[in-house]
């Protein structure tokens, strides 16, 4: 029902694109801010070519702040904000409160009994779950969790969604320009009354998310393991659903604190893209955000940075799944001026123009594909290049050519003709997401929680002075082999009768 991901997990891959480099010319943004009593920030940008607002709400959350042994509590709260409200999705809020406690009670109990693990304690806890049941039919009794939603579609909205990263979590709808208000009530009330409802039965929905998309998923899995490999003690090491045993150890007190702490309107920014007229925006922000008190918790930015590496770093999973090889290389965070010079590196080496393509997969004929990538995250940043071998090519050959191909970037700097390419294709990119409202809703929704929104607008001209020595340079300071970790999934021998998994596997 909802999009997720942003970083580093696949599927939130799509925001990747939105924090790239942009080179735009002629192009003029006319965005206003204005700061709520509350600290709560507004970006408003008006467009009158449709009657529709894209309505963006991020909160500078994420999985690097979570807490440690509670790894995925803020993609599951995430989840936990379209359940509703006091008002929204509750048929007697005082009734149903005293059940959210005894729900509470019993699972206390059921965890404790667990962690004992004795016969006996094991024992106990038929009774205890069927109690929990018999609860949790008489809440759903006064509940309605679906109201959120299909408030916003009797009222024409499209889009209801949301997502977590890293680094933050970002609420979207787009809604008719005359039902804004309607959002501002709605959104509104769900940072200030926010009831976790169902609680454990959206715990068990995120565990079986992690189940599909990683245990089951060979290059889930493989990921994971790499990120945990790669990161020795930055936060960024720790997936963004959570280990397994974390999940299922969250209770609802704890998520309760998490939003108290991190949900709150001077840790948010909200973006209106449209059909709207900015002053009576920002008064209609006021008289339904800014009522929503400041968090009286203080949001610490301590995250621990990683160490320099002083080695490559190697892992190897085994599964049936096609053969891949990744290197990854530390680089700066999303703020850091190198990031220019080295989003350009990863463009001049990406693409089916770009020079891996020419080697491993046209003139060499050893790789079935391959990719650069930049990762300008808020805390660190992450240089990749990935390949899919082709037999009966081995892995170390692939590696070897990626390597080959990272060196000679170094001793041949890009051309002129590959500065401009890519230059060009990142104009082109920038340009068609400013065209339609959500495009532009979202990239100044991540990027005020990534550095600010300002770098939508100023990116361009710092992309542009970039030089074919400067990304030379960058090259030789980032991309070396003490700054590595190379991963290798190598397929397993398929058992009798069963098919290969294709494409080349070994």
């Amino acid at each position: 029902m909802r999009w997720k991901r942003f970083a580093p997990t696949g599927a939130l891959v799509v925001v990747l694109l939105w924090l790239r480099p942009v080179v735009a010319q002629d192009v003029q943004l006319d965005v206003k801010e204005k700061v709520l009593s509350n600290g709560m920030k507004v970006l408003v940008v008006e467009r009158h070519h449709t009657p529709r607002i894209s309505c963006r709400l991020v909160y500078r959350v994420g999985a690097v702040n979570d807490p440690a042994g509670l790894t995925g509590i803020a993609h599951l709260f995430e989840h936990m904000m379209f359940k509703g409200t006091k008002v929204i999705g509750c048929k007697d809020a005082a009734a149903e409160a005293p059940i959210i406690e005894r729900i509470d009670e019993l699972m206390g109990q059921i965890a404790d009994l667990k962690r004992q693990g004795t016969p006996e304690a094991l024992a106990k806890i038929d009774a205890l779950r069927r109690e929990y049941e018999s609860e949790l039919a008489r809440e759903r009794q006064l509940i309605d969790t679906d109201e959120l939603t299909d408030l916003y579609q009797r009222h024409g909205a499209t889009g209801l969604n949301a997502g977590t990263g890293t680094d933050l979590t970002v609420f979207m709808v787009n809604v008719p320009s005359n039902k804004l208000e309607l959002f501002m009530w709605l959104d509104s009330d769900r940072m200030s009354n926010a009831v976790l409802r169902e609680f454990y039965v959206e715990r068990d929905v995120v565990a079986d998310e992690r189940r599909m998309r990683v245990d089951a998923n060979p290059y889930g899995y493989f990921r994971e393991e790499m990120l945990s490999v790669y990161f020795t003690a930055h936060p960024y090491g720790r997936p963004v659903g959570g280990w397994a045993d974390d999940i299922q150890r969250i209770t609802r007190q704890q998520a309760a604190d998490f939003f108290a702490t991190y949900y709150a309107p001077n840790n948010a920014t909200l973006v209106l893209v449209g059909d709207l007229e900015p002053e009576a925006t920002f008064a209609m922000a006021e008289r339904y955000f800014g009522r929503v008190p400041r968090s009286p918790k203080p949001i610490a930015d301590l995250i621990t940075q990683e160490p320099t590496q002083h080695g490559p770093r190697r892992i190897e999973v085994s599964t049936m799944a096609r053969p891949v090889v990744t290197i990854n290389y530390h680089v700066p965070p999303r703020q850091h001026p190198d990031f220019y010079p080295l989003s350009i590196a990863a463009d001049v080496l990406n693409g089916r123009s770009g020079r891996l393509h020419k080697r491993l997969v046209l003139a060499d004929d050893i790789a079935f594909s391959v990719a650069a990538n930049m990762d300008g995250s808020a805390h660190a940043g992450t240089f990749t290049l990935i390949a899919m071998p082709k037999g009966p090519n081995t892995h170390q050959r692939v590696e070897d050519t990626l390597v080959a191909e990272i060196d000679r970037l170094k001793s041949e700097p890009p051309t002129g003709d590959e500065m401009q390419r890519v230059k060009n294709a990142a104009d082109a990119e920038f340009i068609g997401g400013l065209r339609s409202n959500d495009g532009l809703a979202m990239q100044l929704a991540v990027m005020d929680a990534i550095i600010d929104w300002r770098e939508v607008i100023e990116a361009p001209a710092k992309i542009k002075a970039v030089t074919a020595d400067q990304v030379a340079e960058v090259a030789k300071k980032y991309l070396i082999r003490d700054n590595s970790t190379v991963g290798w999934v190598t397929t397993k021998p398929m058992p009798a009768g069963q098919a290969s998994p294709g494409g080349g596997a070994q």
